[in-house]
């Protein structure tokens, strides 16, 4: 299940070429009656927007930590029921830990559809059955639940882990999300007094 991967769009189709050869046409966004990975990779193939502009605040029940969400819209600009984006960034003993992802909720029970998670290369970022993974890491699904599937990759980049906006970018083509003004995913500070 833990394999490397260079490009976020390699990755993205990697995926979507296993969910193409699992499903026959086309499937609702969020048709609950289908694997749970496959949903999210067909949700992940589809052209999305932010569809609010975003402010970071702080977490009152994690110090130090920075959190922003948005509402997200499919190709027509129409908002995709229960989907939404969520970012979270904080400084941790060992450095600057950033997530980017968007999250399906329905009844209050938020799932991950995707969810980038960004650190240093020398932390542990995930262990499963499969294995560990260390450093950055893209997971697709989420495995909080019966019958709920998911995949995590690990994301070999030369990236420092310590930037923003670079990183914004990659989440961008794994979600397939795009950004139009004024709505798009800013880093912390950014055009702020701080920024």
């Amino acid at each position: 299940m833990l394999c490397e991967a260079a490009e976020g769009s390699h990755l993205a189709r990697q995926l979507l070429s296993i969910y193409s050869l699992t499903m026959q046409g086309e499937v609702e966004v969020m048709d609950m009656s289908q694997p749970w990975l496959q949903q999210c990779l067909a949700l992940c193939g589809q052209i999305k927007h932010i569809g609010e502009e975003m402010l970071w605040t702080q977490r009152p029940n994690h110090e130090g930590s920075l959190a922003a969400q948005a509402v997200v819209l499919d190709g027509d600009y129409t908002t995709i029921p229960g989907v939404s984006f969520l970012g979270e960034v904080q400084y941790r003993r060992w450095g600057l830990y950033q997530s980017y992802g968007l999250l399906y909720r329905e009844s209050g029970k938020g799932m991950r559809v995707v969810m980038l998670e960004v650190l240093p290369s020398h932390v542990r970022g995930h262990i499963d059955g499969d294995g560990e993974v260390r450093g950055s890491h893209v997971h697709y699904g989420d495995a909080r639940g019966v019958e709920v599937s998911h995949a995590v990759r690990q994301v070999r980049s030369s990236i420092d882990p310590n930037s923003f906006r670079p990183w914004i970018k990659r989440f961008l083509r794994y979600a397939t999300l795009r950004e139009v003004e004024p709505y798009r995913i800013r880093a912390p500070f950014e055009g702020d007094l701080f920024g």
